[in-house]
């Protein structure tokens, strides 16, 4: 099997995974809104609202599975982005099937950290892949210094956290969850 069949296998999976899970949040949302407590509940002593966290951070996985192909239309642009929609994918396994469903941010004390030193060193080398694509575009005539690189791979992977930051402090402060 090749690479790229594999990196299709892969995201497939996952993302048959993430609809499974979103499925499993909304079951445990009604069930536990009807008082019918599922057995998952009871090994995880699961509450209302992880349900409802783990049905939206599925919709939002969801979402940002198509993220990738939309911006590639956008800017009409080809690139090889296997490493970067491998990592991405093992993000949202680790984040939502294994932290959430699986309850790895309980079960595992330092995960949230693994997470974050994850997703920073991803969304850095997002960033310098973002750069590198336009460096090699033919129609847009720009040369970045590697400084620059660097200096906005390191920026931009900050400023994408911090704003995952505010967005879980606003979902727990709106929604009452525990993100």
């Amino acid at each position: 099997m090749n690479n790229r069949k594999m990196v299709v296998l892969i995201t497939n999976l996952v993302f048959v995974l993430l609809v499974l899970s979103l499925l499993y949040g909304i079951i445990g949302i009604v069930f536990s809104s009807l008082g019918i407590v599922p057995i998952r509940h009871l090994i995880y002593n699961r509450l209302n609202e992880e349900y409802i966290k783990i049905a939206l951070q599925s919709l939002m996985g969801m979402i940002l599975f198509f993220l990738p192909s939309i911006f590639q239309k956008q800017i009409k642009m080809t690139y090889n982005t296997d490493g970067m929609q491998i990592m991405f994918v093992l993000f949202l396994f680790a984040a939502i099937i294994l932290g959430e469903v699986q309850n790895f941010y309980r079960r595992f004390r330092y995960w949230d950290t693994l997470l974050h030193t994850f997703s920073g060193v991803m969304l850095g080398a997002f960033g310098f892949s973002f750069i590198d694509i336009l460096n090699d575009n033919k129609e847009i005539k720009i040369e970045l210094s590697a400084k620059f690189v660097s200096v906005f791979s390191f920026c931009f992977a900050i400023t994408i956290d911090t704003f995952w930051e505010i967005l879980e402090f606003a979902m727990d402060l709106l929604m009452d969850l525990n993100m």
